[in-house]
């Protein structure tokens, strides 16, 4: 997975312009990631970068070459993090605010030739439109009203073990897992969580800490729910497959649009268990 993914997936989330199809471009930085922290096989990397070229095509709008623009200063990458900084207290879009900043700026500044005054206003926006959604309903059905970090013990997530632990046992402390919003309001707790350590590994430890409250309102919600039950159909076990090896990958699939980019953010559990 050579730079041009990296590229191409800063541009896909600024076309976005908001946290949902933003996904995409995501995704193309997670699998840029994965290749490089996880260090693929050729024939593994190979695999992915045939299902990340078929996102492109399906989404090509997202992708469309465009000027490269002014390069941004260097200082110009911190404003990211000043973006997300007034809502730290609160749990946006899923936790994508603080998830899409921990991303774009970890690849920003591995590559900041990357960083352009055009991809970091862009950025800027979509983290603002997830100001828009607050913490809602887990699945979609089941109420979270008056949800509050106090609900969650802050000893639960003062270390980055500790964070990691709680972020995982929100998967499987859940009774039922539920296609499609369940599994978002789920999974992207482990996402959020890997955001705030990675945060504080590139240096924003203030902010990393901060977030940490948001976090716990995303965890409280989850939890709320994780003994409830609902008419929907539910998620089936499947069996472990490595995505580290070329079988994962060949299971890829247009049909539920790699999991709306999800597939490739695999990285996050992988690499949240060994934090």
């Amino acid at each position: 997975m050579d730079d041009r993914y990296a590229a191409l997936g800063l541009s896909g989330i600024v076309a976005a312009g908001e946290p949902f199809m933003a996904h995409f471009g995501a995704a193309l930085l997670a699998a840029w990631w994965l290749d490089r922290d996880a260090r693929l096989s050729a024939p593994t990397s190979r695999a992915m970068g045939c299902q990340a070229d078929a996102m492109i095509a399906k989404h090509s709008w997202l992708f469309e070459p465009r000027p490269p623009g002014r390069a941004a200063r260097a200082d110009r990458i911190g404003e990211l993090v000043d973006g997300i900084s007034d809502g730290l207290d609160h749990a946006w879009a899923i936790g994508h605010d603080v998830i899409y900043t921990a991303l774009v700026v970890r690849t920003l500044k591995a590559r900041p030739e990357l960083a352009s005054d055009a991809v970091i206003d862009g950025v800027l926006g979509v983290l603002s439109a997830c100001r828009a959604f607050p913490i809602g309903p887990v699945a979609g059905v089941f109420g979270v009203e008056g949800v509050d970090a106090g609900e969650v013990a802050e000893a639960e997530v003062t270390t980055d073990t500790a964070l990691a632990e709680a972020a995982l046992r929100a998967i499987v402390e859940s009774d039922h897992v539920y296609l499609g919003l369940h599994q978002g309001d789920l999974g992207h707790v482990p996402d959020h969580a890997h955001a705030l350590i990675w945060l504080e590994r590139l240096g924003y430890r203030e902010v990393a800490q901060r977030g940490r409250r948001g976090f716990r309102e995303h965890l409280a919600a989850v939890r709320r729910a994780r003994h409830l039950t609902a008419e929907l159909p539910e998620a089936r076990r499947r069996e472990w497959v490595d995505p580290k090896g070329v079988e994962y990958w060949a299971r890829g699939s247009m049909a539920n649009d790699w999991a709306v980019g999800h597939l490739f953010n695999t990285r996050t559990q992988s690499s949240i268990s060994s934090s």
